[in-house]
């Protein structure tokens, strides 16, 4: 099963996460920024509930489309939050400036066993990890900016920037808010996900393949409604167009992912 959202400024951003033995990378990271942190819980602050169910799609070859459910909690602070799979730290936060600390799970993982390309099938797991860094967010009249840096196990880096523009309509109980953004991977992370190793290659008869760095561009689409101050709802959709580095490796078979999510928040 997986599950997947990131909260930001009451739209969720979609983000897919595989439920495995690597949500225990996570879960640690989380678990030793919380200590941290724990002082911070005593500043006003919010907590809400999102659970909810969708699809999403991956560009590993014949792999199957994986049904995702979730249940994640949230809380916003003046220094402290926890959005579904992050958590952090304000280092600012002001009305349009925020500047964080956070740690996250970087959500990609290919297990063999979910593809029914008979080559896959001999190739080695690539797991999700914890991953650690900095963030800026800027809010203004005409829409929402961000950049984040990211880096994990083994020098795995990635970067992102990302805008956001949100349509409210009915009293502002109605909103549509599409979102564009750019995500930087170095090869160290493409490669663990995406190449073919030597001893692989000898037993899938793939051609060994290391990936380079690449760059990927996301679309999305997240709408909501609330019925009062306490419940709502939304849905999401996501395409994101792979970078070559992806797109060229013997491991997948199609250019883009995609993912579809709706539920309910509390």
């Amino acid at each position: 099963m997986a599950f997947a959202i990131k909260m930001n400024n009451k739209t969720e951003y979609l983000k897919e996460i595989t439920m495995s033995n690597d949500i225990k990378y996570f879960a640690k990271s989380v678990i030793l920024l919380s200590l941290m942190v724990m002082p911070l819980l005593t500043y006003a602050g919010q907590w809400s509930v999102h659970a909810g169910a969708g699809v999403q799609q991956s560009p590993y070859k014949e792999y199957k489309t994986e049904a995702i459910g979730f249940i994640l909690p949230g809380f916003q602070g003046e220094r402290f939050f926890i959005e579904g799979t992050e958590a952090g730290v304000y280092i600012l936060n002001s009305e349009h400036n925020q500047v964080y600390t956070k740690v996250a799970l970087q959500g990609n993982s290919f297990d063999p066993s979910d593809s029914k390309d008979k080559q896959l099938k001999k190739l080695d797991k690539r797991k999700a990890g914890a991953i650690a860094g900095l963030g800026y967010k800027h809010h203004a009249g005409w829409g929402s900016i961000h950049a984040d840096i990211m880096a994990g196990k083994s020098n795995r880096i990635l970067a992102e920037v990302g805008y956001q523009y949100p349509f409210q309509f009915k009293s502002d109980k109605f909103n549509v808010t599409p979102g564009i953004s750019v995500q930087w991977q170095n090869k160290k992370l493409n490669d663990y996900y995406y190449g073919v190793s030597e001893k692989e290659a000898l037993r899938s008869r793939l051609k060994a393949y290391k990936a380079k760095s690449g760059v990927s561009a996301s679309f999305s689409v997240t709408t909501g409604y609330a019925f009062n101050e306490n419940w709502s709802v939304f849905a999401i959709g996501s395409v994101t167009k792979e970078s070559n580095a992806v797109k060229n490796s013997p491991m997948t078979e199609r250019g883009y992912s995609s993912s579809f999510l709706t539920g309910v928040s509390y």
